[in-house]
């Protein structure tokens, strides 16, 4: 199909299609260098072929995508997404006979234009928690009776909380572990009624907390799409991390924390990342 053939609509799809083409290339270009130097293999790609996609060649769309998939999580998030885009393309330019009755719907349009947004432009950690006010954190001290924690968690609505002692960041604190230690001293002391919560301090659960070490410090630099995979549960955590959001990745005070990022705000992420 010539610059001149086809519909509107199939106009403007492959318009944009070709402007997401240039921008996956320029993309993928850092790793065919790589494989270009020898640096890493990759077996559809041999070294002279890499050289000229260095040098400003043109990389097949699929190929730039499969390059770039490991390392950038938008990619590797929509890549069946992407198959579709190109499906639709290659229907659509090579003129084949059925081109006349492939017509891009509104949607498959606006998708294009909302891929090649988020690429060019993809949103960081400090967009989204200015877009969703979540720069408001709460920090209790160590030594506040948890009569008084349970005031904050109906004020706030809030049910994890950093802890502090002082300046010096010493956990999180989550409702499961309130629950846990109070089924604990319940069982130990045979009487809950026994227990005389104004005297237990958040310290003392801190200490029961499974979710203690659960946490993930993140700079506020980060893109949205790679915070979604910051949520993974692996061998450093045994429930989804609580994300503390700073501007270095340090916590060296109570100011240091600018947000935090449950597992309840993954699906908002990925409306706003993906």
């Amino acid at each position: 199909m010539t610059s001149q053939q086809g519909t509107e609509k199939q106009l403007e799809y492959i318009r944009l299609y070709n402007k997401l083409h240039v921008v996956v290339m320029d993309e993928s270009r850092p790793y065919f260098k790589k494989v270009a130097q020898g640096k890493i293999k990759n077996k559809f790609t041999e070294v002279d072929e890499a050289n000229e996609y260095v040098k400003g060649g043109f990389i097949p769309f699929m190929t730039a995508i499969h390059a770039i998939k490991e390392e950038n999580h938008f990619i590797s998030a929509k890549l069946s997404e992407f198959y579709k885009i190109n499906e639709l393309r290659n229907s659509i330019a090579h003129g084949n006979r059925i081109v006349e009755i492939i017509e891009p719907t509104d949607l498959a349009i606006d998708i294009l234009r909302d891929t090649i947004e988020k690429l060019t432009n993809p949103k960081k950690v400090a967009d989204y928690i200015e877009l969703t006010n979540k720069h408001s954190v709460k920090t209790i001290d160590i030594n506040m009776p948890i009569i008084n924690l349970f005031s904050y968690i109906q004020e706030y609505q809030y049910t994890q909380f950093p802890v502090f002692d002082g300046e010096e960041f010493k956990g999180i604190i989550s409702d499961s572990g309130i629950a846990y230690w109070i089924t604990n001293a319940a069982m130990d002391e045979r009487d809950f009624q026994s227990v005389e919560l104004s005297d237990v301090t958040v310290g003392k659960i801190l200490k029961h907390e499974e979710k203690n070490d659960a946490y993930k410090i993140i700079k506020k630099e980060l893109y949205l799409y790679d915070v979604l995979k910051e949520f993974n549960i692996d061998e450093d955590t045994s429930t989804t991390p609580i994300l503390l959001i700073t501007d270095d990745g340090k916590i060296s005070s109570k100011d240091s924390i600018i947000g935090v990022l449950t597992g309840y705000d993954y699906l908002d992420i990925t409306k706003y990342a993906l």
